[in-house]
């Protein structure tokens, strides 16, 4: 016998319904990479849409067209960002590429100067992203297009399981100093832990992702 796993999208949905109700904001998008965690992008994310959540992420390009297919009204950021190559298919698809470095900036700028795109900061995770340098390097150069095209600056916290931990405040403070060179943009902050952090931490909007399905994202038993 092959094994059967039961996937619960009332469940799912109820989780949707209370990470946006803990958001300051009562803003959410999702997180539905790696075949929505495993447990089926498209049945999870019509859930998620029949939710009103709007705005998905995913983690490469594949990923991204498979999505659009599911979902094509749905605002749609790819993590990966733009590889060599891929902006023919980000553009026909309407897909924002989640840019995390000057090379994929001036790649997408030199593709379409019209197109949107998502821009994200390292703040200390240490995985992706612009740094403030780079960041001040961008805006030297692409001032203008960053304004007008940019439609989410992010970054992704890496303690914020550990709601008093150090680096949390840290990297507040240092997206709060990105946010002042694209000061019109909206912001996204906090991952699924983050939704349990002070409000300060909550932007505009956040990401879940583990905490969708069922993945306690605290340090609390319950």
């Amino acid at each position: 016998m092959h094994p059967v796993l039961d996937v619960d999208l009332g469940a799912l949905r109820a989780n949707y319904r209370l990470l946006r109700a803990r958001h300051a904001r009562g803003a959410s998008a999702a997180v539905v990479k790696a075949n929505a965690y495993g447990l089926g992008v498209e049945a999870a994310s019509k859930a998620l849409w029949d939710e009103d959540c709007r705005e998905f992420f995913v983690a490469t390009l594949a990923e991204a067209i498979e999505l659009r297919a599911i979902l094509p009204q749905a605002r749609i950021g790819v993590f990966s960002g733009l590889l060599p190559g891929q902006e023919k298919e980000f553009l026909a698809h309407q897909l924002l590429p989640v840019l995390n470095e000057l090379s994929q900036l001036e790649r997408w700028h030199n593709a379409s100067p019209d197109a949107a795109a998502i821009v994200h900061i390292d703040t200390g995770m240490t995985r992706l992203g612009f740094d403030q340098t780079q960041l001040n390097s961008a805006a030297t150069q692409y001032g203008e297009f960053l304004a007008k095209r940019v439609v989410l600056l992010m970054s992704h916290l890496a303690c914020a399981n550990e709601p008093h931990h150090s680096k949390n405040a840290e990297q507040l403070l240092r997206f709060e100093e990105a946010k002042k060179l694209l000061p019109n943009v909206r912001t996204s902050l906090c991952n699924s832990s983050g939704f349990f952090l002070d409000s300060i931490f909550h932007q505009d909007t956040g990401r879940p992702g583990c905490a969708l399905y069922g993945i306690n994202p605290t340090e609390l038993d319950n």
